[in-house]
């Protein structure tokens, strides 16, 4: 077990560790967590990740890290991953049970060169918040949450091979000046939970969001977006900017895509 505190030089965990109390690494510190182990929260703590400081959960497919909760198998029966700085990495991670469950928040500056892969994000209030931030998004199931994937506020994400799905609110909720690629991933059933915005993406205020990859001359999405409560696609103020190639955008009900401003356009083509 852990008790609780701050450390400020490397710590190595593996097996299964019990948090007791909210941990911080401070310090320039490195938090290597090991294939297998799985971090146990007793209760509604947390654990930090100050910037300077940074965390390495690289697990497998036959032995994936679990962060999650002692005995709770309901949303926020623990309390969030907070991560403020760069160079973190989170392959094969079971995130579950928790509040905010993975936060990556660029604070005091913004944070880059995160990577997200392989991971699965499900019963968590929001599952994956990124917040001016660089991060890569790869091959990860993020389901089951009030908030499957939130970014605000200067992030820039590029997501590849994620399914999204079976989430209370929106499947993608973009706010605030982000920048969003989305390739080959499938976003579908999210809306459930009959709250405010439920949407397969939602844009927000100045954001980019490029349904598709671009590799000059030629940019493909291959994208399925379906079968989301309110619209597939729903663009809300007029300066932001979505662009849309190659992809499946269905449900027969409701708007596809629908541009709420009208202002500026969106680009919407060779899609089915």
């Amino acid at each position: 077990a852990v008790t609780g505190g701050t450390f400020t030089s490397a710590e190595t965990w593996f097996g299964n560790l019990h948090a007791l109390g909210s941990v911080t690494f401070d310090g320039n510190s490195t938090l290597e967590v090991l294939p297998g182990t799985k971090v146990l929260f007793d209760s509604k703590y947390n654990l930090c990740i100050k910037a300077g400081s940074k965390i390495i959960a690289e697990g497998t497919e036959s032995s994936p890290v679990y962060f999650t909760s002692t005995d709770g198998t309901s949303r926020e029966s623990w309390g969030t991953l907070y991560v403020y700085s760069s160079d973190n990495v989170f392959k094969w991670c079971i995130v579950e049970y928790g509040d905010w469950g993975l936060k990556l928040y660029g604070n005091p500056s913004p944070a880059s060169n995160n990577i997200v892969e392989n991971c699965t994000f499900r019963t968590n209030d929001q599952g994956l918040r990124m917040e001016k931030n660089e991060v890569d998004v790869i091959s990860c199931n993020i389901y089951d949450n009030r908030h499957n994937v939130v970014t605000m506020y200067n992030t820039q994400i590029d997501m590849e091979g994620t399914r999204i799905y079976n989430g209370g609110r929106d499947g993608i909720y973009c706010y605030s000046a982000d920048l969003l690629n989305i390739y080959g991933s499938v976003i579908e059933n999210n809306g459930n939970g009959g709250t405010s915005t439920r949407n397969g993406i939602y844009s927000g205020y100045a954001d980019v969001i490029n349904i598709g990859r671009l590799s000059y001359p030629y940019w493909y999405g291959y994208n399925t977006i379906r079968n989301n409560y309110n619209d597939e696609v729903y663009s809300h103020y007029g300066n932001s900017q979505v662009e849309i190639l190659y992809n499946s955008i269905h449900d027969d009900s409701g708007y596809e895509v629908y541009n709420y401003s009208g202002n500026p356009e969106i680009w919407a083509m060779l899609c089915w």
